[in-house]
C-alpha cells in the first residue's frame, strides 16, 4: 500500500496524501538488486560496465578478494538469515550448525575492516543485537563499493575487455576512441 500511496502522490495534487507518505519515512531504490559488490579483505575491485544501459558490471581485477551477492532480493530487503544462508552455500557449510556459519560470515566481514575500529565497532554491535533479536534482522553490509571508477587499458585493469556483444573490441573498452 505504501508503495501505492508513493506513486499516486507523485501523480496528483493531494497534500494530505503527500503528509502520510513522508509519515512513511524514505525508501530505497527501485527494481532488482544488481552488483552487490562489498568486504574486500584485500585490494580494491576494478570494475567496468560491460552493459552501461542494463548495469552489468564486470570485476577485472582482484575480484577474489570481495564478496559478491548474487541472489535476488525478498519483500523485506537483505536480512542476515539470507545472508548467512548464501555465504553457506559459497562455503560449502550447508550442513554447519547456523552459529558456526554466523560465526564464519562475522569473521570474514570483520577481515574486509582493516584497521578501521570505528566500522569494527559497530559490527560488533551489529553482532550484539543480532544474539538478542535472531536473524531476521536486516543485514549489515560493510565495505560496499558504490562509486564506480572508469579504467582503461593503459591503467592496467586486467585488459583486454570483453567485447560487448555485437560490437567491435575497440568500441567496447573504456577510453576507446571513436576515430
Amino acid at each position: 500500500m505504501a508503495d501505492v500511496a508513493r506513486r499516486v502522490s507523485e501523480e496528483i495534487d493531494a497534500p494530505e496524501l503527500v503528509a502520510l507518505v513522508v509519515r512513511l519515512g524514505p525508501t530505497g531504490v527501485t527494481g532488482d538488486l544488481k552488483n552487490l559488490i562489498f568486504a574486500a579483505d584485500g585490494p580494491k575491485p576494478k570494475t567496468v560496465f560491460r552493459d552501461a544501459i542494463n548495469n552489468d558490471i564486470d570485476i577485472v581485477q582482484n575480484e577474489q578478494y570481495c564478496l559478491v551477492y548474487d541472489r535476488p532480493l525478498g519483500s523485506t530487503g537483505l536480512t542476515w538469515k539470507e545472508l548467512t544462508a548464501w555465504w553457506a552455500e559459497r562455503e560449502g557449510m550447508a550442513d554447519a550448525p547456523a552459529m558456526d556459519i554466523s560465526r564464519s560470515l562475522y569473521q570474514r566481514l570483520d577481515r574486509s575492516l582493516g584497521d578501521n575500529n570505528a566500522e569494527r565497532r559497530i559490527l560488533r554491535t551489529y553482532a550484539d543485537r543480532y544474539v538478542q533479536l535472531g536473524p531476521d534482522i536486516p543485514a549489515l553490509i560493510p565495505q560496499v563499493y558504490l562509486h564506480y571508477d572508469p579504467y582503461t587499458k593503459r591503467q592496467g585493469c586486467g585488459g583486454p575487455f570483453p567485447p560487448a556483444d555485437g560490437l567491435p573490441a575497440a568500441t567496447a573498452q573504456p577510453g576507446a576512441s571513436r576515430d
